[in-house]
């Protein structure tokens, strides 16, 4: 545990999150499609990581249009700031905040994003009132996140599997929910909102060695000694002609946020 909670602020798990977010671009262009994102528009995301999803919404609001992020990781706010400055783009803003009070003004956001955030909080249910609280009552809130109980290795290998079932483990151990992804069309109905729900994965074969390579380098870096047998079956799974590792699914779950919700 305490060599994983040093993770967060690896350039390596930058790296990481970077690639997986690359290779997740095609369900996001989907989900702000769902949001109908349009030119002017106000948005916030929250947990934005290495901020793929604002650059992202920055093209479409253009610039008349705003949006920022708020990431509790200070290393993934600078990393955002830096990309921001060196692509020259104006209209987004990123600040380190509390997901579940991000102090930005009530009603003020045409939608509001969340993705791969709730996995990692105690008290998931705050922060879907504070998404509700910051958008405005005709606004849009989605949020996407794992059940991460369901998910595939084929051929079945131990190292794999030990793998995932350790960082559900971590979750768990934190206080937080590796399956919340499942419950938050629920969250959303409890809420006041009249949700809509999808589910989604993402296949993960031997040719695409981006994914596998930013894991081991995770790894790699935290490696005591204890983690060689680890990182070798990974590889060895990795190069394999015939794995197949599919994603935990992904539930995208989203509704206009209503007056009731947002009191």
């Amino acid at each position: 545990m305490e060599v994983f909670s040093k993770i967060a602020f690896l350039e390596e798990e930058m790296n990481r999150l970077q690639i997986q977010a690359e290779e997740f671009a095609p369900f996001v262009e989907a989900s702000l499609k769902k949001m109908k994102i349009s030119p002017k528009m106000k948005v916030a995301d929250i947990g934005c990581g290495t901020g793929d999803v604002c650059f992202a919404v920055s093209k479409i609001v253009g610039p008349k249009g705003s949006v920022i992020g708020v990431d509790a990781n200070q290393t993934a706010v600078k990393y955002c700031k830096t990309v921001a400055k060196r692509r020259v783009i104006r209209n987004t803003e990123f600040v380190v905040g509390d997901a579940q009070n991000t102090q930005l003004p009530s009603h003020a956001f045409d939608a509001v994003y969340s993705r791969f955030l709730f996995q990692h909080l105690k008290n998931p249910v705050a922060c879907l009132k504070e998404m509700v609280r910051i958008a405005k009552p005709a606004g849009v809130v989605m949020v996407e996140d794992c059940d991460l109980s369901r998910w595939v290795v084929e051929p079945a290998n131990r190292y794999v599997e030990q793998l995932w079932t350790w960082y559900e483990g971590i979750m768990k151990a934190k206080g937080s929910d590796p399956s919340i992804g499942k419950k938050l069309y629920r969250m959303f109905v409890d809420a006041g909102m009249k949700p809509q729900v999808e589910i989604y994965s993402l296949p993960v074969l031997r040719n695409n060695r981006r994914v596998w390579d930013t894991i081991l380098g995770v790894l790699t870096k935290i490696d005591d000694g204890d983690s060689r047998e680890l990182i070798q079956g990974i590889e060895s799974f990795a190069n394999d002609k015939n794995s197949l590792f599919v994603f935990p699914l992904v539930f995208r779950v989203w509704a206009k946020a209503s007056r009731r919700s947002a009191s």
